[in-house]
């Protein structure tokens, strides 16, 4: 089981649910949160806590170009549906199945990242969500807001469930000192002052990119947190990464008029960035919400692109009368690109 640190009242929540459901007052649980922000270790922890003579199920929706229909609930249940059986007829056995069950024996029913999950299996979610309140059951749905484009299905099936027996839950970073017990619980060297503080900062208290760093000792240009980074973004449209390398030269917030001379169709571009929780939205400018991705994907960016964007930069800052240290930096990477290595 994964260990939980800073996640133990989210837990004690999930618990108490878990328990209602077992007299019969079921409900449905939602989990959301970026890549690595511990949804998956909360609820193994929870599954681990399902009591004796409870059931606990457990299905993944996969990212396919073509989700396999009911996929998730075909690997939770253990069987294969009828070929002609749509996602409500076997939620319906379900139900069926839940009302016959003895008092005090729950069944959690995890389905991770929904928000790749195909229409049977939302409908499914429908049929149960609906029932839940009068079953023994506890319906854990994990997702990712970020992945939901415009259109898709998912906020329309949550929206349809009960707001009196739906929960949500959204982990959130982990404190400094909650780095450290990380590092500890994973049996990694302790991080004490300065380095706890670092891979804070660096990783904006996402559990993933903390061990990851700590695996990497603390180099973002480690493979491993290439790898992390570049997963994180290989799906974002074009015009959005290039977007994104503008913003990842920059070691600090970029006002909006610098992004309108240097990028003047940001706006549109890093709109699916903002949505998969990359960026921090402040009234006067744009920001990475984690400097572990802006320094990779700085690292990623060729030296001649480089060079343009931080000339283009150099030349709006001294517009909008930025300080001295930030053109300084700006110039000399700049320079440094424009001079053939020498030695």
């Amino acid at each position: 089981m994964e260990r939980l640190v800073e996640r133990e009242e989210p837990l004690r929540g999930l618990q108490a649910r878990l328990r209602r459901a077992a007299s019969g007052r079921g409900g449905v649980v939602v989990v959301r949160g970026e890549p690595g922000i511990g949804k998956s270790a909360l609820v193994s922890a929870l599954l681990a806590s399902v009591p004796a003579g409870g059931r606990s199920l457990l299905g993944r929706c996969d990212d396919l170009a073509t989700p396999r229909p009911l996929g998730a609930l075909r690997e939770a249940l253990g069987q294969e549906p009828a070929p002609s059986a749509t996602g409500a007829d076997v939620a319906a056995g379900l139900v069926e199945e839940l009302r016959s069950a003895a008092t005090g024996t729950p069944t959690l029913l995890v389905l991770e990242d929904v928000h790749w999950a195909d229409q049977a299996t939302l409908d499914a979610v429908t049929v149960l969500g609906r029932r839940a309140a009068r079953l023994p059951l506890l319906l854990v749905l994990t997702l990712r807001p970020g992945e939901l484009a415009d259109g898709h299905p998912l906020p329309a099936t949550l929206e349809g469930l009960a707001p009196a027996t739906t929960m949500t839950v959204e982990p959130q970073p982990l404190s400094r000192s909650g780095v450290a017990a990380l590092a500890r619980a994973y049996g990694k060297a302790d991080p004490g002052g300065e380095e706890a503080r670092r891979v804070h900062v660096l990783s904006a208290g996402n559990p993933l990119y903390a061990l990851e760093l700590l695996a990497a000792g603390l180099d973002p240009a480690a493979p491993s947190l290439q790898h992390v980074v570049r997963g994180r973004v290989a799906r974002l449209p074009p015009a959005t990464r290039q977007a994104l390398e503008v913003l990842a030269l920059s070691p600090s917030w970029l006002p909006y008029p610098v992004l309108d001379r240097v990028h003047p169709e940001w706006a549109s571009a890093l709109e699916p960035a903002e949505r998969h929780g990359l960026l921090r939205v402040a009234r006067d400018g744009l920001g990475f919400h984690h400097e572990l991705v802006r320094l990779v994907l700085a690292s990623q960016t060729g030296l001649g692109r480089q060079r343009l964007l931080h000339r283009r930069l150099l030349s709006a800052l001294e517009e909008a009368g930025a300080e001295a240290t930030v053109l300084v930096h700006h110039a000399e990477v700049a320079v440094a690109h424009a001079l053939p290595a020498v030695g």
